[in-house]
């Protein structure tokens, strides 16, 4: 699992490396919303490889919305 997260890490610092001219030239909201991004995609992928049982979000979405179809 430790690999699989250091896969991950390296991705999110690639990608950053790749953009970095783009990133400079941004604002700083953008550069931000960039960095919080990657943590929470890191937080997310994290979460579910660790553990068992876990709520998919289209899942439960799915099962609230399944009521609205109109037909099955």
């Amino acid at each position: 699992m430790i690999s699989l997260i250091m896969y991950m890490i390296f991705a999110i610092v690639m990608m950053i490396a790749v953009d970095w001219s783009a990133l400079r030239q941004a604002r700083k909201i953008n550069r931000w919303f960039t960095f919080a991004l990657s943590v929470l995609t890191l937080v997310i992928w994290i979460y579910v490889i660790q553990y068992k049982h876990v709520v998919h979000l289209s899942y439960f979405i799915g099962k609230l919305l399944d009521p609205l179809v109109p037909f099955t």
